[in-house]
């Protein structure tokens, strides 16, 4: 890969690096803003069973959300660490440079898609 293509994806990285990180603090918010506002509810009446529910499946959703989030962040500073030692763009596997359009997709990928294909069988 020449030094045109690496700035190039060094600079996609950081960029989803920033959105997700975007996004993490986000989830965080909703999720403490979810959490005081159940603890500050001062009504008479009971919350109904269904709003507990729906309250505890938004939580989930957005552990769940939270958790793949931190996932990408971690290939994306592996990516970045592999550039730095100059192994960025080459297939974990089968050691063959992974194809620039897998990496426009996935620019954390660390197989070659015939590689990925054959670890998802």
């Amino acid at each position: 890969m020449n030094k045109k293509d690496l700035e190039y994806f060094e600079k996609l990285l950081f960029e989803r690096r920033k959105q997700i990180l975007e996004q993490l603090k986000n989830i965080e918010k909703r999720m403490r803003t979810s959490q005081q506002d159940s603890s500050s509810d001062l009504s008479l009446y009971p919350t109904h069973e269904a709003d507990i529910a729906t309250d505890a499946e938004s939580r989930e959703e957005n552990v769940f959300i939270a958790g793949n989030r931190a996932d990408i962040l971690g290939r994306i500073d592996r990516a970045l660490k592999k550039m730095s030692k100059k192994m960025y763009g080459i297939c974990e596997n089968c050691g063959k440079e992974i194809e620039k359009e897998r990496l426009e997709c996935i620019p954390y990928a660390r197989f070659c898609v015939g590689c990925e294909r054959e670890r998802e069988r």
